[in-house]
């Protein structure tokens, strides 16, 4: 699971931090936060906007890790501005059949994500 750190995440740390718990803890997921650099983190840590963090936000950091340590699938929450994978990518990812599931939040962009994603979700806004 991949969480964009960008500012208009942050409302979704705490829930979605509850959520991957027990399955971070039974070691069948691993959370990580990106911007331009990926860093695997906690729960707690991400409840706790704990985490390194460049300020700004690209995808290609993502491709580059999930395709490194040979991920199949991989969840991104994300408001989608994480810049359009390139043509290379869009193959490679294609070549390494990694599967990719978006969890958007409300009205965030998707046209970045769309050619790659397996499913988008819309977050609802949080209460």
């Amino acid at each position: 699971v991949y969480v964009d750190v960008s500012g208009s995440t942050r409302e979704y740390w705490n829930i979605l931090s509850s959520l991957v718990r027990p399955y971070v803890e039974r070691k069948l997921v691993r959370l990580f936060a990106f911007s331009e650099i990926v860093d695997e983190i906690t729960p707690d840590q991400l409840r706790r906007g704990k985490f390194r963090t460049t300020g700004g936000t690209d995808g290609a950091c993502v491709w580059t890790h999930a395709c490194e340590v040979g991920f199949r699938k991989i969840v991104m929450l994300t408001d989608g501005y994480v810049g359009a994978p390139t043509r290379h990518w869009r193959t490679k990812l294609t070549q390494a059949r990694l599967r990719i599931r978006v969890a958007l939040t409300p009205e965030g962009y998707l046209p970045d994500l769309e050619p790659i994603a397996e499913e988008v979700v819309e977050l609802p806004i949080p209460s």
